[in-house]
């Protein structure tokens, strides 16, 4: 029996992880554009990408790659029709990014291990929020808060890949 939950579990732990972050991705159709998400579309229509993302960074907020996709976004995928997807690519984009990260760490490709600590992760980050609707849900908030962690996570996974390298030169 106990060789049996052995084998098993790596797929318990998967159809569990999946399970929460079916959860949350479902929430996020739910999720419809606030305030600040018609003040952004509106400035770039008015003064254009730019200029927009320029005065937004200097006068509003120093947060430039969040911006930059919170302004980019509705022009790409709609403003309404594209929203409840926010959710579903951030979730993607933080799995591939921590499993970056951890190939990196350890030195090894992608298997079904890295998948899975990678899958196991980001469910207990999405219940760990303090704040969802802010950090996942909402545009402005979760591209500015998302767009950081994944790409810390790929900033480290590079700089662990670089300092491999320089050890074996």
């Amino acid at each position: 029996m106990s060789r049996f939950l052995y084998l098993l579990s790596p797929f318990l732990l998967i159809i569990i992880s999946l399970t929460v972050i079916l959860v949350f991705i479902g929430l996020g159709f739910y999720a419809y554009p606030s305030a600040d998400d018609f003040c952004m579309v509106t400035g770039v229509n008015q003064e254009g990408l730019f200029p927009h993302l320029w005065n937004h960074y200097f006068e509003w907020s120093g947060r430039y790659s969040g911006n930059a996709f919170y302004a980019i976004y509705p022009y790409l995928f709609g403003l309404f029709e594209g929203y409840p997807f926010i959710p579903i690519v951030l979730i993607i984009c933080l799995t591939a990014a921590f499993a970056f990260f951890l190939t990196s760490l350890f030195r090894v490709k992608i298997n079904f291990l890295i998948l899975l600590i990678s899958l196991c992760f980001i469910c207990i980050y999405l219940l760990g929020l303090r704040h969802t609707a802010s950090s996942l849900y909402w545009m402005a908030g979760s591209l500015s808060y998302q767009t950081a962690n994944i790409l810390i996570l790929l900033t480290f996974g590079l700089i662990i890949q670089i300092i491999d390298r320089q050890r074996q030169h």
